[in-house]
């Protein structure tokens, strides 16, 4: 998942193929369904591959991105937008987790 600020929007990549001509963006937020697609020329980082957009991301929003060159689909993945500055410490699952008390001991019945 890539995490991105809403002032921000580099995403780094490893695509299933490098290249530097110009990719095909679409951004799909995941909350309302519509999409955005944008024309980009990517730069190459060592290993990875650098997009930056102009797209409108809104904080705490989740959206679905695809990379396409000449119709073929390069890579895909999802982002994340939060403006939070200690991202080591941050997570979206915060308090969605619930433990129960051991209702039984797991005994087994051997014979």
């Amino acid at each position: 998942m890539h995490i991105v600020r809403t002032d921000n929007q580099l995403l780094k990549l490893v695509p299933r193929s490098y290249t530097t001509d110009q990719v095909v963006v679409t951004v799909t937020n995941e909350t309302t369904n519509t999409s955005d697609q944008e024309t980009i020329t990517p730069v190459a980082s060592g290993n990875y591959m650098n997009i930056t957009g102009t797209f409108t991301f809104a904080e705490g929003i989740f959206y679905y991105f695809v990379v396409t060159q000449g119709g073929t689909e390069i890579y895909r993945g999802k982002i994340f937008c939060t403006d939070q500055t200690d991202l080591e410490k941050y997570t979206t699952n915060e308090g969605q987790y619930t433990s129960y008390a051991k209702a039984n001991a797991n005994e087994y019945i051997t014979i």
